[in-house]
């Protein structure tokens, strides 16, 4: 009744709920705002008139609900990624005091370098996030990685010094 390609949409809807695709979003991007899902003001009248008797102003609602869902993992994931390509180029460094034969005394922890690294930053750096091989004990360069989100991984380089 709104003039929304109702097929259309429960076909692009079934997509994402049952063999979620990429380019299931796209199609509902091209789409302009009065044909969207969004653009249901949920009257019923195509359920009245469906030989189905499907819910459909509650599938567009679920639908409209899911597409925010998207898009505001895409937007996470555009900003892991920016994190990640800034903290490429970063170097982080951390003094440590040593003893009379020039190690160090214990070990540069995770939560000393997640706090570097957000002073370096100017934001929280969750310690569980650093992925570190082995324990720093000796003075030196280090490649250092921090899972941001999901698959997406940052390196930054620290530094131990006197």
């Amino acid at each position: 009744p709104m003039g929304l390609d109702i097929p259309f949409l429960l076909s692009v809807y079934n997509d994402l709920r049952y063999a979620p695709v990429v380019n299931t979003t796209l199609r509902i991007e091209a789409l302009p705002e009065e044909k969207k899902p969004t653009a249901c003001i949920g009257c019923g009248k195509c359920a009245q008139i469906c030989p189905q008797k499907i819910d459909i102003p509650g599938a567009l609602k679920d639908f409209s609900a899911m597409l925010e869902k998207i898009q505001k993992l895409s937007e996470e994931k555009k900003a892991a990624e920016a994190l990640a390509e800034r903290i490429k180029n970063i170097t982080v460094e951390i003094k440590m005091e040593h003893g009379a034969d020039g190690r160090l005394y214990g070990s540069v922890t995770a939560k000393d370098i997640a706090e570097a690294l957000g002073k370096k930053l100017s934001i929280d750096v969750d310690k569980r996030k650093l992925q570190l091989k082995d324990a720093i004990k000796a003075y030196g360069s280090y490649s250092i990685e921090i899972k941001i989100l999901g698959d997406i991984v940052g390196k930054f380089t620290l530094v131990v010094h006197e």
